[in-house]
C-alpha cells in the first residue's frame, strides 16, 4: 500500500480529548497497511491569540517586525504536534514530532504569507520506512534561518504540498464538516453534500469565499495531482473527494457561494485602473470603472493591507463593508444561453451593481442584507429543483 497524508485541522485538535480521538483515525489506516504522514493545525482559536497579543504590543507591524511576528505565531503549531506526537506514543504508535525548519520546508522571504519553495521529503520518507508517523507542524517554513508562516489556511499548503512531495496516494483534510456543499448548509438548509469534485470547480469554491480548504492548497493539488478527501473529524460519514477534471462539454451548475466578508473600495481618481491596482499591490476579487469612480472589491485580509496605501495615496476614497459576492458555481456556465437567460430573470429582482460571467463562474455583487436571500433563490432555482 502507498503513503497517505491526513491533515487535522484547529478544531480537531481544539483540546486534548479531540486529539486522542484522531489517534483511531491514524490507526485505521496504519492497520489497512498504509504508511501515514500527519500534518497538524494549532488549536482552534490559539493562533488568533497570538496574533491578538503581537497586537497589543505593535499595532503597526512593518516588514521587519514581521518576521518577530511569524516567529511568535509558529508556536501553535508546535504545541499541537507535540501533543498528538505523545498520543500517538501513548497508544503503541511510533511518532516523531516535526518543525517546518527541521525537515526543512523551504519558502520565499514573505514573511505571514510565504510561498512554499521546496520541501526536503528525504527525511519525512526515512520516517516512514522506518516504521514512525512523522506528525508535522502545518502553517510554517523557514527561510535563510528565519522561520516564516503561510498565512491563513496554511495548514491546508503544507499538507497537500508534503503529500505531492512524498508522491502520497491521496491527502486526507478532516475538518469540523463532513464535505462540500452546494451551499452553505448553514443559511440553505436543502444544501447536499457533493460526492465528487474536480480541482477546476474547487478551485472557484474556494476564491469566492468558501473556506473549507485555502485555494493556494487546491492549487498545488491541481498542479500535482493530488487527490484529496474532505471529512469530519467528528462523524463517521463519507466526505466530499477533490480529483483531476473529467467532465467533457456538458453545462452544469454544482454550487452557489455567498461570501459576505468582502469589502468594496470606491476610488475617486483619473489614474488608469491598472497603475491604481499596482500601487496598492493587493489580491482583489475584483476591479472595475463606474464613471469617475473606481471601485475595488477585495478580501478583509486584504482590506487590512491597502488600508494605509489608501490613506497616503488618495484623498477621495469610501471604504464599504455592507456588500456582498453571490457566485453561481460550475462547468462550461457559458456553453449554454439559456443558463445566462435563467440566471438573470432570477436576479432581475435584485439591485444587482456588478455582473460578470465567466465559463466557471458567473458572479454578483449586491448589498449584503440580500445575498442570502438570492442565494436561496438561486440554489432553489438551479440546484434543488434539478437534484
Amino acid at each position: 500500500m502507498g503513503i497517505i497524508v491526513q491533515k487535522f485541522g484547529g478544531t480537531s485538535v481544539s483540546n486534548i480529548e479531540r486529539i486522542k480521538q484522531i489517534v483511531p483515525k491514524i490507526q485505521k489506516e496504519i492497520n489497512r497497511g498504509h504508511y501515514v504522514a500527519v500534518v497538524i493545525s494549532a488549536m482552534a482559536g490559539f493562533t488568533n491569540s497570538l496574533v491578538e497579543y503581537c497586537k497589543a504590543i505593535s499595532s503597526l507591524i512593518n516588514t521587519q517586525e514581521k518576521a518577530i511576528v511569524d516567529f511568535v505565531l509558529s508556536n501553535g503549531e508546535n504545541i499541537s504536534c507535540g501533543l498528538m506526537s505523545l498520543a500517538l506514543n501513548n497508544n503503541g504508535i511510533k511518532s516523531i514530532p516535526l518543525q517546518g525548519w527541521q525537515i526543512p520546508i523551504t519558502t520565499d522571504n514573505q514573511n505571514t504569507s510565504a510561498l512554499i519553495l521546496n520541501i526536503n521529503h528525504k527525511i519525512i520518507l526515512e520516517y516512514l520506512n522506518q516504521g514512525f508517523v512523522p506528525v508535522i507542524c502545518g502553517f510554517q517554513g523557514i527561510n535563510n534561518n528565519n522561520i516564516t508562516t503561510l498565512g491563513r489556511g496554511g495548514s491546508d499548503i503544507t499538507a497537500v504540498a508534503v503529500a505531492a512531495s512524498i508522491s502520497a496516494e491521496r491527502c486526507d483534510i478532516y475538518t469540523d464538516v463532513s464535505g462540500i456543499y452546494s451551499a452553505d448548509p448553514r443559511i440553505i438548509h436543502n444544501a447536499y453534500k457533493i460526492s465528487k469534485i474536480d480541482h477546476n470547480t474547487m478551485l472557484e469554491f474556494s476564491y469566492q469565499g468558501a473556506k473549507v480548504m485555502h485555494p493556494r492548497s487546491i492549487e498545488i493539488a491541481k498542479t500535482f495531482g493530488i487527490n484529496l478527501n474532505v471529512l469530519s473529524s467528528f462523524e463517521e460519514e463519507i466526505g466530499t473527494q477533490i480529483v483531476a477534471n473529467k467532465h467533457m462539454e456538458q453545462s452544469k451548475i454544482i454550487g452557489i457561494v455567498c461570501n459576505p466578508n468582502i469589502f468594496m473600495v470606491e476610488i475617486e481618481s483619473t489614474k488608469p485602473l491598472h497603475k491604481i491596482l499596482l500601487e496598492l499591490k493587493a489580491e482583489v476579487l475584483s476591479a472595475f470603472n463606474s464613471g469617475k469612480i473606481i471601485k475595488i472589491i477585495c478580501s478583509m485580509e486584504e482590506m487590512n493591507k491597502i488600508e494605509q496605501i489608501l490613506e497616503k495615496n488618495y484623498d477621495m476614497f469610501t471604504i464599504r463593508s455592507d456588500v456582498a459576492i453571490v457566485s453561481v458555481i460550475g462547468n462550461r456556465l457559458l456553453n449554454e444561453k439559456s443558463l445566462i437567460n435563467k440566471i438573470l430573470k432570477v436576479i432581475s429582482d435584485f439591485e444587482i451593481s456588478y455582473f460578470n460571467p465567466e465559463h466557471s463562474r458567473i458572479s454578483m455583487l449586491l448589498n449584503e442584507e440580500d445575498a442570502q436571500n438570492l442565494t436561496q433563490k438561486l440554489h432553489k432555482e438551479f440546484i434543488e429543483d434539478n437534484h
